[in-house]
C-alpha cells in the first residue's frame, strides 16, 4: 500500500505533533500545525487533504473560532466530493453535523448538511463497500499518526485492515 508520506511510514513529525496537540487540548497550536500542512506538496491532489481540513476545523471549533472552523469543514467535504469519496463524505458530514449541533451551532450544522446533500450523486450512483464481516473493533487512534479513527469514514482495504483517512497508513482491527 502506498502511504501518504512514502511507501512505508515514517509519518511526518508535524502531523503527529498536531494530532497530539489536539488531543491534549492545545487547540490553537494544533490548528496552526494543521494549517501549516495545507500546502504540503505530498498532500496536493489526495483525498487525505480533506481529513487535514477536518482536523484543522475541529481544532478551530474547539478554540471558539467557529466561522474559520466551518470554512475548513466545508472545504474538507468538498475535497471528498472532488475525489468521489461519497460514502466518506456522507459519514463525515453526519459526524460534523452532530458535533456542531452539540455545540449549539444549529445554523452551521444545517449548512454542512446542505453542502453534503448538494455534493452527493443520485443514490443509484453511490458506490458500496462490501468487505464481508467488518471488524467490530479498531484502535481509537491511528498507530502511525495518532489521529482519531472514525470507523464509518474509513476506506477498507480488506476484512481486517482499513487505511487511515489522514496518513493512509494501514489500521488493523484489534
Amino acid at each position: 500500500m502506498h502511504s501518504l508520506f512514502g511507501s512505508t511510514p515514517p509519518i511526518k513529525p508535524a502531523l503527529k505533533n498536531a494530532n497530539a496537540r489536539l488531543a491534549s487540548g492545545d487547540y490553537q497550536l494544533a490548528a496552526q500545525s494543521y494549517e501549516s500542512l495545507f500546502d504540503h506538496a505530498e498532500l496536493q491532489g489526495r483525498p487525505q487533504l480533506a481529513y487535514l481540513y477536518f482536523q484543522a476545523g475541529r481544532a478551530r471549533m474547539m478554540s471558539g473560532q467557529f466561522s474559520v472552523a466551518v470554512s475548513y469543514l466545508r472545504r474538507g467535504l468538498e475535497i471528498l466530493s472532488e475525489h468521489h469519496r461519497y460514502l466518506q463524505l456522507h459519514q463525515a458530514a453526519q459526524r460534523i453535523k452532530s458535533e456542531l449541533e452539540q455545540r449549539g451551532l444549529v445554523r452551521e450544522a444545517r449548512l454542512i448538511s446542505a453542502l453534503a446533500q448538494s455534493n452527493m450523486p443520485a443514490s443509484s450512483e453511490l458506490p458500496t463497500q462490501h468487505i464481508g464481516d467488518t471488524p467490530s473493533r479498531l484502535p481509537a487512534l491511528c498507530p502511525a499518526c495518532a489521529v482519531t479513527i472514525f470507523p464509518a469514514e474509513l476506506q477498507w482495504i480488506d476484512a481486517r485492515t482499513a487505511g487511515c483517512p489522514l496518513c493512509d497508513s494501514p489500521v488493523d482491527s484489534l
